[in-house]
């Protein structure tokens, strides 16, 4: 009790100090917010920020802009054997599972669209939306280990082999191992605290369907989610049944859109940049970001807990629908709506002081209890609405909590005709299906469940009703079997009104719990929320929160503080009672009004002071903050020049320059040649063929510009023709090294044309490191990447698939192998071994802790080995049949933690030798090294040259220096004349002979 009240204090304490969240976006029309009051839990603080929602669905596009910030697709898979790019294809930009993502939490940034319900939650995407999705995939997308932080919550959107009536069938089936895997997340996923399931019940309500035909929705793990319009009624396309849970917005038919916004591509500035859908899917993506901002604000919480918050704090909405009916705990329930739609701001208030049904987070804590009545073989009459009746006694003392669910077997011909009809001991009513359009035969153990029996007690005699209602063919009853998910009978805070501080603090209910009076709270309502003096005399306390409401003039908690105490303004300002500000006279400010603004001389003689800023105006000639310093005292301008009075700058006569004017702009003589001064600035402009500051220079002197080029008479620049660049023409634009003998200059550009396998401006670049993707892919040298070989992965092709997705499949102890299909591997696991990795061990090796070695004990028929041991039966030595080759250290667990530049199970693979870290060392361009985190990376040879992360960037030919505009033109390497002269050929065998050694010395 005590850690209860402590927990309490505390949540309550963090959430009066944490900060609104105020969204960016116009919300307005998001009718899902307001509806659900979730614009109230945002002025709470929460957003969801620190949970997870993991979409198991189609593709989620990871790089919307409705839900980039928040998509995280390290902990994101494909499960599809089409587009193994996970999580989108360019084709899918407005997929189902980006816009459910969005509903329940986009971060969103344009100012038409709302954002989502949980804007800072974390999104993960499971695709299994595909004809190749299996169980298997649903399994995995279930299971999997992602990165970051634990799953929240599961969207389960889109399941394979779904099965209804508009496909000729009304029955779905359910997999075994999908059920152990829900199971299994809701008890001990997430930390030990569970992950929550949320699924939708489905959109075929006009052709008949019911909630229990579907498969998943209906386990007692799950939150079955229908939808309701923007008015609050049920929409026309949700499916029912008493296997519902809650409702949310998802639209209707009473509407022409749908009021969920969502970004329509990339573009935000698009005219169409919002689109609207409706459905019972985006009806649990709002349910799906209410449970994230529950979870935030108590992570403690287990699904059990989630499912009772959510259910005992919604909105009873449609009130004359005649579906509505209490049940004997006191609840709620229609068909339609469930037990009504979701109020976040509810459920996060009693999420605050909820008291866990796992006290110590013990998950037996709440048990499924089975009590099976097999009957003998029992007709059910032919189109008799009388029907067959049954009693079932149920003798547990347990409280209902999930559902109930009732296991059926019947054999007949249609089973379509067949109607079955539950009332609990408490005479709560249920119809669990109704004759329909069916014509598949018989049930085997079908499983259809009600969820109206919420926190009913289970034990006492529950009956049951089989109607056929249709002629010509005869039904038999073959079993039922009923599944109570509840709470065992010591449950409960109370026995008595004393224990709930009775009869002031509250009353206990037949579930016993205390249901508290209005003014208390707590697990049995200890907590007066409105004690004696509460706000201090200056105001009233609410009882339904204790909050205070203060008094004109006070403020805080509990209304201690007097905003406006004697001479908080002084002599000089007004105090607003409402907020306790001072409002000062002209002339003074502060927080007490007590700072004069313009006392007496601020400004002396020369200036005028503004009351409202305290600045001073100062008269011309003078400056300074107090108007004291004379602008042109100290100035003396010579020449005729005048002081600026609001510079201090003398302004100099014409034909005088410089800081005092002392300086004559235009000495007789200044501009050389013929060029004329300008008397006002003393620069020179220059006459035709003369530059330089006094026109003393000749722009264009004889062979200035050298090979053909011609020079400008105005500024003496030359302009090259064809093969030749620089200052004075004298250079080629292409050198015999211009492109480091790796490619053609082309010399009117002077542009370098690369060699197959080299690019850059001086083809200095290697396209293809030597052997960077080998052994397991080949590099492309039209686009410089590596690809890979069925089976690997990665930048370099270094990603062994099964290795790392699959731990090899577990073929150290032959559990399967690893097949693939392009990049994508999978497991085939050998007989007696399951899992995605065949890592789950079905063999039967024991029976006795005494079959088990060296300490070990025997679990669900498997040794459970001590650690150092491992095998079969703990005969294994984990650490004696290696060393890890002397390259690292074997742990306790039998595995090897390597050295740094070792790596893979037994430390048997160099790191250094790898293709991809050579470094190209058998060309002594550089050596693999370690930094200080032991992350590899090449260390290239300074006096080789070459860089790159590889050391694949050959180094550039230094240019031969150009010739000085003296010197003669030089002639072009070749053969000259006729060709046939010595020295052209003296010229050609050199050149050849360079030319090689170059590519000697450089590859």
């Amino acid at each position: 009790m005590k850690l209860t009240t402590l927990l309490t204090f505390i949540i309550v304490f963090v959430t009066i100090f944490s900060e609104s969240y105020v969204p960016t976006d116009d919300y307005s029309d998001a009718f899902q917010i307001t509806l659900t009051k979730v614009d109230q839990v945002w002025g709470e603080g929460y957003t969801g920020e620190g949970q997870s929602i993991s979409f198991v669905t189609d593709s989620v596009r990871g790089d919307h802009q409705a839900i980039a910030e928040n998509f995280d697709q390290s902990g994101s898979n494909n499960y599809c054997e089409v587009d193994t790019t996970y999580p989108y294809a360019e084709s899918e930009v407005l997929s189902l599972g980006t816009y459910l993502a969005s509903v329940a939490a986009g971060s969103g940034d344009d100012s038409y669209c709302s954002v989502g319900v949980a804007p800072k939650a974390t999104i993960y995407g499971q695709r299994v939306s595909c004809s190749s999705a299996t169980i298997a995939s649903l399994i995995a997308a279930l299971s999997d280990t992602l990165t970051g932080q634990p799953v929240s919550v599961y969207q389960i959107s889109i399941i394979p082999t779904t099965c209804f009536p508009i496909f000729g069938c009304s029955y779905s089936a359910q997999s075994e191992f999908v059920i152990s895997q829900i199971t299994t997340n809701t008890r001990y996923g997430r930390n030990g605290y569970g992950n929550v399931h949320i699924i939708p019940v489905g959109d075929l309500y006009t052709l008949g369907s019911n909630v229990n035909f579907a498969s998943y929705v209906k386990l007692p793990e799950v939150i079955a989610v229908g939808s309701v319009s923007e008015t609050m009624k049920h929409s026309f396309f949700s499916n029912s049944g008493y296997a519902l849970t809650v409702t949310a917005p998802g639209g209707g038919v009473d509407i022409t859109g749908f009021s969920f916004s969502v970004i329509n591509g990339a573009d935000s500035s698009s005219e169409t940049s919002c689109i609207y859908k409706r459905g019972t899917q985006p009806a649990a993506s709002v349910v799906s970001g209410i449970v994230a901002m529950i979870l935030e604000a108590r992570p403690t919480l287990t699904p059990w807990d989630i499912q009772s918050i959510l259910i005992e704090t919604t909105q009873k909405v449609d009130v004359e629908n005649d579906g509505w009916a209490t049940n004997g705990a006191g609840f709620s329930y229609n068909p339609l709506y469930g037990f009504g739609v979701v109020n976040a701001k509810s459920a996060l208030d009693k999420a605050l002081t909820f008291e866990t049904l796992y006290h110590t987070v013990v998950t037996d804590k709440t048990t499924v209890f089975t009590a099976a009545t097999v009957l003998s073989v029992t007709t059910i009459p032919d189109n008799d609405e009388d029907g067959l009746e049954i009693e079932m006694t149920f003798e547990t003392d347990m409280v209902i909590h999930g559902a109930v669910v009732f296991r059926v077997s019947i054999t007949h011909s249609c089973i379509g005709d067949i109607g079955i009809e539950v009332w609990s001991p408490s005479g709560t009513y249920a119809e669990l299906v109704s004759t329909h359009t069916d014509t598949n035969s018989n049930l085997d153990a079908y499983p259809l469940t009600a969820r109206n029996f919420y926190k009913e007690n289970a034990k006492g005699v529950w009956k049951m009703k089989f109607t056929d209602g249709k002629a010509s063919n005869e039904g038999k009853l073959v079993s039922v079997t009923l599944e109570v998910t509840g709470v065992l009978g010591d449950y409960g805070d109370c026995q008595l009104d004393t224990d709930c501080n009775g009869p002031e603090g509250g009353t206990c209910t037949t579930s016993h719990e205390c249901e508290c009076n209005e003014g208390y709270s707590g697990t049995n309502c200890e907590v007066e929320k409105c004690p004696e003096d509460q706000c201090n005399g200056h105001g009233t306390c609410n009882k339904t929160d204790g909050s205070c409401t203060c008094d004109t003039g006070y403020a805080g908690e509990t209304c201690a503080t007097q905003l406006c105490p004697t001479d908080k303004c002084g002599d000089h300002g007004t105090c607003d009672l409402s907020d306790g500000t001072c409002y000062c006279d002209e002339g003074w400010n502060g927080d007490s009004c007590g700072n004069e603004l313009c006392p007496t001389d601020k400004c002396g003689d020369h200036g005028t002071c503004n009351t409202t800023t305290g600045e001073c105006a100062c008269d011309e000639g003078y400056s300074g903050d107090s108007c004291e310093t004379n602008t042109c005292s100290e100035t003396t301008c010579a020449n005729g020049g005048s002081c600026d009075p609001d510079t201090g700058d003398c302004v100099c006569e014409d034909g005088w320059i410089g800081d005092t004017c002392e300086e004559e702009s235009c000495p007789e003589d200044k501009c050389k040649n013929n060029g004329f001064c300008d008397t006002k600035t003393g620069i020179c402009s220059c006459d035709t063929g003369w530059i330089g500051d006094t026109c003393e220079e000749e722009a264009c002197p004889v062979d200035k510009c050298l090979n053909g080029g011609t020079c400008s008479e105005t500024t003496g620049e030359c302009s090259c023709i064809e093969i030749w660049t620089g200052e004075y023409c004298t250079e080629k634009k292409c050198q015999d090294d211009s492109c480091n003998y790796r490619g053609e200059c082309d010399i009117y550009t002077g542009e370098c044309d690369c060699n197959e396998g080299w690019e850059g401006d001086e083809c200095e670049i290697e396209i293809c490191p030597i052997n960077i993707c080998e052994p397991n892919g080949e590099c492309s040298y039209d686009d410089g990447l590596c690809h890979c070989d069925d089976g690997f992965s990665g930048d370099y092709c270094q990603n062994d698939l099964c290795e790392i997705e699959y731990n090899s499949c577990n073929e150290a102890n032959s559990g399967g192998s690893c097949n693939y299909t392009g990049t994508v591997g999978h497991c085939d696991c050998n007989t007696d071994w399951s899992g995605p990795s065949c890592e789950v061990d079905g063999r039967s090796l024991c029976t006795t802790d005494d079959e088990c070695l060296n300490g070990g004990v025997c679990l669900d028929e498997q040794c459970d080995c001590a650690d150092g041991w491992e095998g079969d039966y703990c005969d294994d030595d984990s650490c004696g049949h290696t060393q890890c080759n002397s390259n690292g250290i074997c742990l306790d667990d039998g595995t090897c933690q390597c050295y740094p530049g070792w790596e893979d199970l037994d430390c048997t693979l160099n790191i250094c030798l790898e293709d991809m870290y050579n470094c190209s060392g058998e060309y002594g361009r550089g050596e693999c090294a370690f930094d200080e985190n032991d992350e590899v990376y090449c260390e290239c040879y300074e006096e080789v040259g070459y860089t790159g992360t590889f050391c694949h960037i050959a180094p550039s030919v230094t240019p031969s220096p150009s010739p000085s505009p003296s010197a003669e033109p030089e002639p072009s390497i070749g053969i000259t004349g006729d060709g046939n002269s010595a020295a052209g050929t003296l010229k050609l065998t050199f050149l050849v002979l360079l030319s090689s050694l170059f590519l000697i010395l450089f590859n």
